[in-house]
C-alpha cells in the first residue's frame, strides 16, 4: 500500500514538472497578447489532451476486440471438433478450457483498464481545465470583452 502511494506521488511530481501549456504559447514572451489568443491556446491544449485520451481508449478497445475475436474463434474451433473420438475429445476439452481461461483473464484485464481509463480521462480533463483556468499566463482569457 505504501509502495503504491509512493508511485502515485512520483507520478504526480512528474506531471507537476511538465509544462502542459508551453507548446501552445507561441507568443512573444510566451504570453498571449489578447483574450482571443489566450482562449485559443487554452482550447488547443484541451483538444490535444482529449485527442490523446481518445487515442489511448481506442488502442485499449482494439486490444479488447482482438481478444473477444480470439475467444469466439476458440469457441468455434471447439464446437467444430466436438464430435471426435473420446481421447481427442478430452484433449480438445482441456485445450479449450485452458485457452478460454487465458483469454477471459486478458479480457478481464482489458475491460478493467478501459473502465479505469474512462474514469481517469474525465478526471485528467477536468484537472487540466482547472489548471488552465488558473494559469497566470492565460489570465487574459478571463478578461471581459
Amino acid at each position: 500500500m505504501a509502495k503504491e502511494q509512493d508511485e502515485r506521488e512520483d507520478e504526480d511530481n512528474v506531471r507537476a514538472e511538465i509544462d502542459y501549456l508551453a507548446p501552445y504559447l507561441n507568443f512573444p514572451n510566451g504570453i498571449p497578447q489578447n483574450r482571443q489568443n489566450a482562449i485559443t491556446a487554452r482550447n488547443d491544449c484541451l483538444q490535444a489532451l482529449k485527442e490523446r485520451l481518445l487515442e489511448r481508449a481506442t488502442i485499449i478497445q482494439e486490444h479488447l476486440d482482438r481478444e473477444q475475436a480470439a475467444l469466439k474463434s476458440n469457441n468455434d474451433k471447439y464446437n467444430k471438433h466436438k464430435s471426435e473420438d473420446q481421447e481427442k475429445k478430452k484433449e480438445a476439452d482441456d485445450e479449450f478450457k485452458r485457452t478460454s481461461e487465458e483469454i477471459m483473464f486478458r479480457l478481464s484485464i482489458l475491460e478493467n483498464r478501459l473502465k479505469r481509463h474512462g474514469d481517469m480521462a474525465v478526471e485528467q480533463y477536468n484537472e487540466l481545465k482547472n489548471k488552465l483556468k488558473n494559469d497566470p499566463r492565460l489570465a487574459r482569457q478571463n478578461e471581459k470583452k
